[in-house]
């Protein structure tokens, strides 16, 4: 028995012998691929030190470029050395399979997340609408962006659910456009109204001059005219305080004083 154990080791060593070259040079690719995905790992974060997103976006992406990097490297490791890299897939596909089913919204979120860091349509501070939820971006990560609803509502809507759907990012240019809207007495000059509603607006404070305001008239069914006022304003703008201003000049304009 003992003779057999001598006999096996010194087997071992004559095959590890016979095969360091490959081990070494397998070992050497490995930790060369570790090095490099390193390398990658930091280099990603510098680049996207500068982008609008969140930094869990840059942490993410790295990770998964690290991750895939060191992948490879093993992948290649292991081919060296002699093991059969298409039989142990085949062998561990159900697996994967079942796996990635399992982790299939994770996945879908986190490779949303990555495209939307690359995309860059909107940025922490922004505010956006996504389907029928609206507010403000308080935080972008990899699986889902969290936002401020004008309720004061903390919202995580899908990274999935943004990149395949439409986004409105009504922040994403300096000014907005806004409106009012009056109901007018029958018999007002309609035109002289409108001239002086809009000159009235560009004489409020806040109101930009550029784009100018402008005016739209719709008539009710009860026979009414309606005006529609649009104006334009700095996106930062309190925007309540705004419109009750404008709304306390326009209120003589479109209510002329009673006559006795």
């Amino acid at each position: 028995m003992a003779k057999s154990l001598l006999a096996g080791t010194s087997d071992l060593l004559h095959s590890l012998a016979a095969d360091a070259p490959r081990i070494f040079l397998a070992l050497a690719i490995f930790i060369g691929g570790l090095v490099v995905a390193d390398i990658a790992r930091r280099a990603v974060l510098k680049a996207s030190a500068q982008t609008r997103h969140g930094s869990r976006v840059r942490v993410g992406l790295s990770q998964v470029l690290f991750a895939t990097s060191v992948t490879i490297a093993a992948l290649v490791s292991l081919t060296i050395v002699g093991i059969d890299i298409g039989s142990l897939v085949t062998g561990l596909g159900l697996t994967s399979l079942a796996i990635g089913f399992a982790l299939r919204d994770i996945i879908e979120n986190t490779s949303a997340g990555i495209l939307l860091s690359f995309s860059q349509p909107f940025a922490i501070g922004d505010w956006i609408r996504v389907g029928t939820d609206e507010g403000m971006v308080l935080d972008i990560s990899v699986r889902a962006t969290k936002i401020k609803t004008a309720d004061g509502t903390e919202l995580y809507v899908p990274n999935r659910a943004i990149y395949g759907g439409a986004v409105e990012n009504k922040t994403a240019f300096k000014e907005r456009r806004y409106s009012v809207e009056f109901l007018l007495p029958a018999g007002s000059d309609y035109v002289e109204v409108c001239t002086a509603c809009e000159h009235a607006a560009i004489e409020t404070p806040g109101v930009l001059t550029h784009p100018a305001a402008s005016s739209q008239l719709t008539l009710e069914g009860s026979g009414l005219m309606r005006l529609h006022l649009y104006y334009w304003a700095e996106r930062n703008t309190d925007i309540a305080r705004l419109s009750t201003l404008l709304i306390s000049r326009l209120q003589p304009i479109v209510t002329p004083a009673k006559t006795s």
